[in-house]
C-alpha cells in the first residue's frame, strides 16, 4: 500500500489506496470502544464491515436497500442507521461512490460508450449515471473522457479522495439557489 503512496503509476491506483484507506478505517472502527458499550459498537462494525465487503464484491449488482437489509437480517431503519454511525455515509450513497470510481477507471479507457461504462459499473439507466457523475465530478462522463491522461488521472485522484472520505458532494450547492425559494 506504501508504494501506491509514493509511485502511483497506474490507472485507478490512487482509487485502490483509497479504497484500502477505508478498509483499514473499518478494521479500526471494529476495535473501538465508544459510550462504554464495547459488545453494542463492535457488532455494528463488525456487521456493516460484511456489509462494505458485500457491497465491495457485488457493487454493478441491482439491489435496494430492503433487499440489503433483508441479507443482513435487520429491518431498513436498522440497516441505514448501522451503516451510517459506522462508514458515515449511507449506504446507498456508498454503492454509488463505489459505482463511480470503478466508471472513472472503465472511462480512462476510452475504447467504450458511455452507456457500456454506466452497465459495467452498476447503473441501469446511462442518464442516472451520467448526473451522479456530473453531480459528484462537476462534468459529464463524455467530458471526462474527452480529457488528456494526465488531467484524468488528477481528477481520478482527487473524486476518489472526495468519495471516500467526504462521501458524495455537490460541489455547486452553495453556489445554486434553492428551487421555490
Amino acid at each position: 500500500m506504501w508504494q501506491l503512496v509514493e509511485h502511483p503509476e497506474q490507472p485507478g491506483e490512487r482509487v485502490d489506496l483509497a479504497a484500502h484507506a477505508l478498509e483499514l478505517l473499518l478494521t479500526v472502527c471494529r476495535h473501538c470502544v465508544v459510550d462504554g458499550q464495547p459488545g453494542a459498537r463492535m457488532r455494528n462494525a463488525y456487521a456493516v464491515s460484511r456489509i462494505v465487503d458485500y457491497l465491495d464484491h457485488h457493487f454493478t449488482a441491482d439491489v435496494s436497500l430492503a433487499e440489503l437489509a433483508a441479507k443482513f437480517a435487520m429491518s431498513v431503519s436498522v440497516f441505514r442507521k448501522k451503516f451510517r454511525a459506522v462508514t458515515g455515509v449511507s449506504a446507498i450513497d456508498y454503492l454509488i461512490n463505489l459505482r463511480l470510481r470503478h466508471a472513472m477507471t472503465l472511462l480512462l479507457e476510452k475504447s467504450l460508450p458511455i452507456s457500456a461504462v454506466a452497465l459495467r459499473s452498476g447503473f441501469g439507466d446511462s442518464n442516472y449515471f451520467t448526473r451522479q457523475f456530473h453531480l459528484r465530478f462537476g462534468m459529464t462522463p463524455s467530458r471526462f473522457a474527452g480529457l488528456d491522461a494526465g488531467e484524468q488521472q488528477r481528477l481520478l485522484q482527487e473524486g476518489a479522495a472526495d468519495l471516500v472520505v467526504d462521501g458524495p458532494r455537490d460541489r455547486n450547492a452553495e453556489a445554486r439557489p434553492r428551487r421555490g425559494k
